[in-house]
């Protein structure tokens, strides 16, 4: 059960007296107002999906390689949908495995071999099925929602782009050369003291 109406009163001690200019080196202060470079870093709501973020950001080789990725996911479900209603709309199953067919011209019977054009009836999509129609809309709802979280995504690893340039001072080109435990543990134990 969360405390309400809490109030926290500073405590006053002998090193309270000094101005924050004049604090021991062994004093870090964490947040405020006036500290430039690592306020942003300073208090993260969840610690856990940030270093979820970090460590994908690293497993997955930067914001760039994670936001091609998710746009080729995207455009991989736009052509299973489109590519699975123009095979079950425009396909004349009939004609699929048939080896010739039957066709009247001039009032004469004439037989030819199946071509690929023969498969295919495109004028089948102007008449769809309200179950088909149905479908597309709840893959276009689904595909919108899947853009949403794209973006939404790119702007979360935007944010950890950012912690690793500034924060742990490693660029994208120097991930390759940095591994996730030791190196980036004393990558943070530097921007610890910078911070």
């Amino acid at each position: 059960m969360p405390l309400k109406n809490v109030h926290y009163q500073k405590v006053e001690t002998e090193e309270s007296d000094l101005e924050e200019d004049e604090l021991p080196p062994s004093h870090v202060k964490l947040q405020g107002t006036n500290h430039v470079k690592g306020d942003r870093w300073n208090h993260i709501d969840n610690l856990d999906e940030f270093f979820e973020r970090v460590y994908q950001y690293h497993q997955n080789h930067g914001l760039w390689a994670i936001t091609l990725s998710d746009i080729m996911e995207l455009f991989q479900f736009l052509f299973i949908v489109c590519f699975s209603v123009f095979i079950v709309t425009c396909l004349r199953f009939n004609r699929l495995f048939l080896d010739k067919i039957t066709y009247v011209k001039d009032n004469t019977t004439n037989e030819r071999d199946v071509m690929f054009g023969d498969l295919f009836d495109q004028t089948r999509l102007l008449h769809m099925s309200a179950l088909l129609v149905f479908v597309l809309l709840v893959a276009l709802s689904f595909w919108l929602h899947r853009v949403y979280l794209t973006a939404r995504r790119f702007l979360q690893f935007w944010e950890i782009r950012n912690f690793y340039h500034h924060a742990l001072g490693i660029s994208t080109s120097q991930m390759r050369n940095v591994t996730m435990g030791r190196d980036s543990g004393e990558a943070g134990t530097t921007a610890q003291k910078d911070h």
